[in-house]
Formats: C-alpha cells, sequence, structure tokens
C-alpha cells in the first residue's frame, strides 16, 4: 500500500495504484509501476551461462590476479566487476569454456613475446618459454612474470604474479604444473609482464596459448 506523506500533495513511498512513489537523492518521484517480466529466450539463458562460468573463473583468481590487476584500472566499481564486464562476451555457447580471447590482464607495458607452451600428460609438467624482447618500447630485462595455468573448463592450477629472481622476461623460460592425465589441447597458458608494486604497478596484457603435447 502507498503513504502520501505531508498531506494530498506530499510526496508518495510506495504504490498507489498504477503509481509508484520514492526517494532518489533525498528527491521525491513518482513512476508508473510496471509488472516484471520473466523472459527466459536462448539469449538469456546464454548470458546467464555465460555469467556464470565467467564469474566461476574469476573467483579463482581473486585475490592473485584479479584484484591486483583489474582494482587499478576502475574508480566506479570493482576490480572483480570490471573482469566480468570484458571476459564475458568470451564465454560463448554451447560450452561457455575458457578460450585464448579471454583477458586476464588488460594493460599497457610491452607483452610477451612468442608465448608458446607444451605439457606433459604424465606428470603435469607445463613447459613455458618466450622470446626476450627487452628495449621493446617500455620493455625491460628484469620485468616480472604473471601467469595462469587453467583448463578450458575453468579450473585453475596455477595463478600469480611470480617475483623470483628467474621470473623475468630475459628467461624466456618457465615451469609450471597442471594435474597429470589430462588432454594437452584442453589447457591453456596466460602470461604476460609487470614491474612495480601499489600505485606503481604496471602491467601487460596478457596473452594466451593452447598446450601442445610434450
Amino acid at each position: 500500500m502507498g503513504i502520501i506523506n505531508q498531506g494530498i500533495l506530499g510526496a508518495v513511498s510506495g504504490k498507489v495504484g498504477p503509481v509508484v512513489g520514492g526517494k532518489w537523492k533525498n528527491i521525491p518521484y513518482l513512476r508508473s509501476y510496471v509488472v516484471p517480466a520473466y523472459s527466459n529466450t536462448s539469449a538469456q539463458v546464454a548470458q546467464r551461462s555465460a555469467l556464470t562460468s565467467v564469474s566461476n573463473f574469476a573467483r579463482k583468481m581473486l585475490t592473485s590476479i584479479v584484484q591486483p590487476m583489474w582494482n587499478p584500472k576502475t574508480s566506479v566499481m570493482s576490480g572483480y566487476n570490471l573482469f566480468i564486464k570484458t571476459n564475458i562476451s568470451k564465454f560463448i555457447a554451447p560450452d561457455f569454456n575458457v578460450t585464448t580471447d579471454v583477458l586476464v590482464a588488460d594493460g599497457n607495458l610491452e607483452g610477451i613475446d612468442k608465448l608458446s607452451a607444451s605439457y606433459a600428460t604424465a606428470d603435469g609438467t607445463v613447459s613455458i618459454t618466450w622470446d626476450d624482447n627487452s628495449g621493446v618500447n617500455d620493455a625491460l630485462a628484469s620485468d616480472k612474470l604473471f601467469l595462469v595455468v587453467a583448463s578450458k573448463t575453468g579450473d585453475i592450477y596455477s595463478a600469480s604474479m611470480l617475483s623470483g629472481a628467474t621470473d623475468i622476461r630475459q628467461t624466456e623460460a618457465k615451469t609450471a604444473f597442471a594435474t597429470p592425465g589430462k588432454t594437452a589441447t584442453n589447457i591453456i597458458v596466460f602470461a604476460g609482464f609487470y614491474k612495480g608494486t601499489g600505485s606503481e604497478l604496471v602491467f601487460s596484457t596478457s596473452k594466451a596459448v593452447v598446450c601442445t603435447a610434450a
């Protein structure tokens, strides 16, 4: 039931017949009441499925990748929500799987060059290589590696901004691990570089490759 405040000419709160009243930023308003329509079109079902997939993927690397690399990019929403907004269209029917089109990072630093990866099904070793492109634009030999190893179905085997002495652009190689016994072509490696911390953090847009069999 709607309530008319301050007399018949006062503000309306709630529903009065076909009219809904309320306040926005302390300003009274009236709008027509519309019965919400629930629609279950194929497009809406697909959108909900894509949202579920991208949300599950983001949550699994929330503190390791999403928050440190996406929070600095926005002041109007969380980094998590920006990740969802950027990537939801990349999870497509019918499987809504993770693909190499997904961006786990989206930055301005010179990216990784000639990324490749292989997977050994016997022990789960993921061998990752790239070319040292130090000196190209703002690329430094000492830029640190960030890495995500995932399955197409959204399992995360590794997700981190690495900081070891050899986890840098000039080393051109890194070994990671996934669950043994998988199919190589179901595993994707995302990688790029970063430098600095906090307000000085700079990072590249991620690149991704599907693993080959070792």
